[in-house]
């Protein structure tokens, strides 16, 4: 079943591409739609296969981390330095205010709250999908984007990892 919906999932894609020049779609939001019907309508079965993706993810997830390591150009990571960090700081607070206005108006408490911001902290899957992007599409400083991307990960995912780890007795203690 798994396999078929990821061979299902490729061939929405690779058919939109197809079809691109006559009829515009929307291919992978049909492929998010798929997984929303299959959690609606059989739950039990949505239940397994997500447990059945959770395992394939570990796999995929080491491949792309190793693949967009490949391909970072040490030399430019090393120049973004400072800058690169302060990009990434910036980044964070501006994450952590998302955090803090979006949770403005819930029933989540002070402590709550602060843990949600640092649950917010630790992001890598996304950087490293999407980090190589402006390299793979020849657009300029596509290297330095792709570096910042990495740097990103090795901030913000053990920062974030230890710090979940040592507020959430602290954070969390009274809520559950």
């Amino acid at each position: 079943k798994v396999l078929l919906l990821i061979a299902t999932g490729i061939f929405m894609v690779s058919f939109a591409d197809l079809i691109e020049d006559y009829v515009m779609i929307a291919s992978l939001l049909g492929v998010m739609m798929l997984g929303i019907v299959i959690v609606e309508r059989k739950a039990i079965l949505a239940k397994r296969l997500a447990t059945k993706f959770n395992k394939v993810w570990v796999f995929v997830e080491l491949i792309l981390f190793v693949l967009v390591g490949a391909a970072v150009n040490i030399e430019v990571a090393l120049d973004t330095g400072l800058i690169g960090i302060v990009i990434v700081v910036i980044g964070l607070f501006m994450r952590s205010v998302g955090v803090v206005i979006s949770t403005l108006l819930s029933k989540y408490s002070g402590k709550e709250r602060l843990f949600l911001i640092v649950s917010f902290l630790p992001k890598a899957t996304v950087q490293a999908a999407i980090g190589g992007l402006p390299l793979a599409l020849g657009i300029n400083n596509g290297e330095i984007i792709l570096a910042i991307a990495v740097l990103s990960i090795i901030l913000s995912a053990p920062l974030g990892a230890i710090l979940i780890e040592y507020t959430s007795k602290k954070l969390l203690s009274e809520a559950t």
